[in-house]
């Protein structure tokens, strides 16, 4: 509950970015895969351009757009970096939607749409504010800058981690990730590794089964040992806010014909990893588990890696947290406890990369879904009275930075 005796921060965030900015970007499909995010940067570009800042747009591959928007202040003082990703994870448009997924419907309170919950509100919300603090002038101690990214959701090496030497040359000093973080600030989040299995058997016809090596029966062997074993090597009790290493299985194809004994399976795994995780660790404690199953059927296993994201994690004592808090604090009245995310964010890319402190921090979302996610479900939604609120936190928290 808010306390009455604490007066709201007064305010420059026009609400109407919801339709100006938010409604628009949700109208963009920029699902990943396969991204698709230049047509939403360009939008970005435009709309940032048209409130003071500098931008520059880049594409890091077909159809993937990032854009970098700066603010100088006229004297010297920090560099402040706002970042949001344009790309959201699929629609899954058979799994239940009733409302238009890029539609960006707004009904009361609520606007609906795929990225609403993660995280194209967090993207609006940052720009209107970086707007609104633009309404002040120049004179301020700093540089501002806001990045709006693409690939985040699969991994970002394609978004922020194709931009980091534009980056460092604007020589940040603190970095927000505006992911939604409706139970606290996000200190850290947990990182990932994909590794892809493809195990080879030996053909044949389904009606002489001795003659072959199926490899789907091999997978079904090592999903059931990996189930049972593979946890035993997680490091847990690392972090104070990251919850513990997990896995999933992501994936499984293969098989040509019912009754053709199937020679090859591909098998994916994401495994969530934990602060000072490495993939070679992730790989070997895989290795251990499925080797011995693939030699018992006589088969093959080759193991890799796709894709790592490492995981970081902030010092609770960062000055950035302090400022997170004294902002949310200024403009809702309420306390704002500490956090860790079990998704991977583009947070690392700034801490382990370029050496800035960096956290997750989405004031925008302070509402828990019932089903316990509030994204990448059917019917996502964000609520506009929350969205609003973040946009003024983030901006009292620029203003907080870089001195006026």
């Amino acid at each position: 509950m808010t306390d009455a005796t604490v007066t709201p921060s007064p305010s420059r965030v026009d609400p109407g970015f919801i339709e100006e900015i938010l409604q628009p970007l949700v109208q963009f499909d920029t699902e990943n895969p396969p991204g698709n995010e230049l047509e939403a940067a360009k939008f970005t570009a435009a709309w940032l351009e048209k409130a003071g800042f500098t931008c520059s747009l880049s594409q890091s591959a077909p159809g993937r757009g990032n854009v970098i928007a700066v603010l100088e202040g006229e004297r010297p003082g920090p560099t402040l970096l706002l970042n949001g990703h344009l790309d959201t994870q699929p629609i899954a448009r058979d799994s239940g939607w009733t409302v238009d997924p890029i539609g960006g419907e707004i009904r009361g309170e609520r606007i609906y749409g795929r990225g609403t919950g993660d995280m194209k509100s967090g993207v609006a919300a940052m720009m209107a504010a970086g707007a609104a603090f633009a309404k002040g002038g120049t004179d301020f101690a700093g540089r501002l800058v806001l990045l709006a990214s693409a690939d985040e959701t699969s991994g970002g090496y394609l978004g922020v981690g194709a931009v980091l030497d534009e980056l460092r040359a604007l020589t940040p000093d603190f970095a927000v990730v505006c992911e939604p973080t409706p139970l606290g600030i996000g200190l850290g989040a947990r990182g990932c590794c994909w590794v892809k299995l493809a195990i080879t058997g030996r053909p044949g016809q389904a009606g002489k089964a001795h003659t072959g090596i199926n490899a789907i029966a091999v997978a079904g062997d090592m999903i059931v040992e990996l189930g049972r074993d593979l946890p035993a090597s997680f490091p847990n009790g690392r972090s104070k806010y990251l919850p513990e290493p997990s896995f999933n299985f992501g994936g499984i194809a293969g098989g040509i014909k019912p009754n053709v004994i199937a020679q090859h399976v591909e098998l994916i795994i994401d495994r969530r990893v934990t602060v000072r995780e490495t993939a070679d660790e992730v790989l070997a404690a895989v290795k251990a588990v499925v080797e011995p199953v693939a030699a018992r059927w006589n088969a093959k296993v080759e193991a890799t890696v796709d894709l790592f994201v490492p995981a970081c994690e902030l010092e609770e004592t960062s000055p950035l947290v302090a400022h997170c808090r004294d902002a949310f604090t200024a403009v809702t009245g309420d306390a704002i406890g500490l956090t860790g995310a079990g998704g991977f964010t583009d947070a690392h890319f700034f801490m382990h990369d370029l050496g800035v402190p960096a956290l997750n921090f989405g004031p925008w979302l302070r509402t828990v879904h019932p089903s316990g996610s509030n994204s990448d479900i059917p019917d996502e939604f964000g609520l506009i009275p929350e969205i609003v609120d973040g946009a003024r936190v983030y901006e009292r928290l620029i203003g907080e930075i870089l001195a006026r």
